[in-house]
């Protein structure tokens, strides 16, 4: 894991040179919209970002797509380069909530549309639209699917072995799936039907910084290791687990470290539908993931893009949910979907999500 984790750093340093480098060489091309993603190497946003960009390119609608690559410096630099060339509309999903203050009120100067997408920014006045899924109701499909499996209403006196995890303390998405969740399974805990053995109960204890796969796989070793969970030793009977990333990392863990099979391997949940991750459900090794269609995403910022340039009423269906501390947010919030092993045919690849030939 050593190894990995320094290619991907020198890979990223390598990456960002080249970034700065072409920001010092080349301006950005002149579009009507700058879209800014947090990073290209998670799967989701990668998509996400191609899909917006193609969706508004159908649409006749000039973009320019840079990637922050988690670097709250670099996505500075990349907004700034594109209020500098006068876009009409910056689509941004902030590496740090939290870190654009500055970087908007100039872009609120030059008269540019801000729309956050799927992550809120946070302090400032200077963001006019939000997109979203509503992560709190996300978090409750979550905690609803892990009391449906273990069958926590029926009324025997078993007592289930749960672990708990969540994203960084810093994202606000990663609060309100932990507090969707929580919301349905924490009174389980109150009552005694649910218990984690390691006593990581709250936001903080479970967080996993950077939603990182390599922390995340340490942290479910250890707790493995330090709880004695395995076949004929303590039995682990879920994990709740926000995102495809760190269920990924949670699933290798149990495989390598623990003599579950697939006919009892825990519970485990996810979200983003991962291609690894929709593997791990096909072979058993994770129970489900909500996916957050990233067509779904596009087709909404690209009727608020059309609406802004022609002057027309923004399509929103929220205007009293979404305060990031400086002012309420006019939103339009979109719909997840549930994916398990018996749906996912028709709802990934009869849709066209995927190609038919991640499964060969």
């Amino acid at each position: 894991m050593k190894n990995i984790s320094v290619r991907k750093t020198l890979h990223k340093l390598s990456f960002i040179a080249t970034l700065f480098f072409c920001f010092a060489s080349s301006p950005v091309c002149s579009s009507e919209v700058g879209i800014c993603m947090p990073n290209s190497h998670f799967p989701r946003y990668y998509r996400d970002g191609k899909d917006l960009e193609q969706e508004l390119k159908n649409r006749g609608i000039s973009t320019t797509l840079r990637y922050g690559e988690d670097i709250p410096a670099v996505e500075r630099e990349i907004i700034e380069q594109m209020i500098d060339e006068d876009v009409r509309v910056l689509v941004i999903s902030p590496v740090i909530a939290s870190e654009l203050s500055q970087t908007l009120t100039k872009a609120k100067a030059k008269g540019i549309t801000v729309i956050s997408y799927d992550t809120l920014i946070n302090n400032t006045e200077n963001v006019d639209y939000f997109v979203t899924f509503n992560y709190f109701d996300i978090g409750i499909i979550q905690g609803k699917y892990i009391a449906d499996k273990l069958e926590l209403d029926n009324k025997d006196n078993k007592q289930f072995n749960v672990e708990l995890f969540s994203g960084p303390n810093n994202d606000p998405a990663a609060r309100a799936l932990f507090d969707g969740a929580m919301f349905i399974l924490g009174p389980y805990f109150r009552r005694g039907k649910l218990f984690s053995p390691s006593g990581r109960i709250d936001k903080t204890t479970t967080s996993i910084e950077h939603w990182s796969e390599n922390a995340v796989y340490a942290k479910m070793t250890d707790l493995i290791e330090k709880n004695n969970y395995g076949v004929n030793k303590k039995r682990l009977d879920a994990v709740l687990s926000p995102s495809d990333i760190l269920s990924n990392g949670i699933s290798d863990a149990i495989k390598i470290n623990t003599a579950y099979k697939r006919k009892n391997f825990p519970v485990i949940t996810g979200m983003d539908c991962s291609k690894n991750s929709i593997k791990k459900i096909r072979n058993n090794f994770q129970s489900m993931c909500v996916i957050r269609d990233s067509r779904i995403l596009s087709f909404a910022v690209s009727d608020m893009i059309e609406s802004i340039i022609h002057e027309e009423d923004v399509p929103v269906n929220d205007t009293s949910s979404f305060d990031n501390g400086q002012k309420i947010v006019p939103t339009f919030i979109c719909s997840p979907k549930i994916i398990t092993k018996e749906n996912m045919k028709e709802s990934l690849l009869d849709s066209g999500y995927y190609d038919r030939k991640i499964f060969k």
